[in-house]
């Protein structure tokens, strides 16, 4: 069991490449995670939120990952209203009891026992961001208990959905349409529509 003397000794997704997790996982890249329901007015308001932005702090897809976590934060933030009773926790680190694994992730999505953990990919790497989501997942289902554990990988235009239960990660991959770096209505609405799901169940 992990105490706090073996914190230095746990595994962190930096140390880990995707060749490494994907002998361990069964991964079901046929999923289909299924778009909840809800008013064309809470997207509406979020598209104009993104055009604000992207004329405050200019190309969305210039590279700059600090710079993407302003646009990621407002879809994130219209899940959580439509939603409600959720938090939005944000920089959260985890380590494990059991399991010499730890993880970061940029937001936390929490609504009563339910999460979703959100990994900002870094560098463009998908493949790596699914490493530390999938470490942290890991690390979180052993410190909670949980028997199942969901996480987001995105760089705001791709989307990575997974669910984690006992070694099977069901993968949902999903890209926004966008014209000019704007996403269009329809894809936002796609993907807050996953997140409300994955919240919902």
């Amino acid at each position: 069991m992990l105490n706090v003397s073996d914190i230095d000794k746990s595994v962190g997704y930096a140390s880990l490449c995707w060749e490494d997790i994907k002998p361990i996982y069964t991964f079901d890249d046929s999923f289909e995670l299924q778009s909840s329901d809800f008013p064309d007015s809470a997207i509406e308001l979020l598209l104009a939120r993104i055009r604000d932005l992207r004329e405050l702090y200019g190309q969305i897809s210039d590279g700059n990952e600090a710079k993407r976590l302003f646009f990621i934060a407002p879809i994130l933030e219209t899940v959580s209203r439509l939603v409600g009773d959720v938090r939005i926790l944000v920089e959260e680190d985890v380590v494990g009891r059991n399991v010499l694994l730890k993880g970061r992730f940029q937001f936390v999505l929490k609504r009563c026992i339910e999460r979703i953990s959100i990994v900002q990919a870094k560098r463009e790497d998908m493949l790596q961001g699914v490493v530390q989501n999938l470490t942290g997942l890991e690390a979180l289902a052993d410190v909670e208990d949980l028997p199942v554990a969901y996480g987001i990988v995105t760089n705001f235009i791709e989307w990575r959905f997974l669910i984690s239960e006992d070694m099977q990660v069901r993968k949902h991959e999903y890209s926004l349409d966008r014209t000019n770096t704007i996403p269009s209505f329809e894809g936002l609405k796609e993907i807050v529509g996953k997140i409300y799901q994955m919240l919902s169940n």
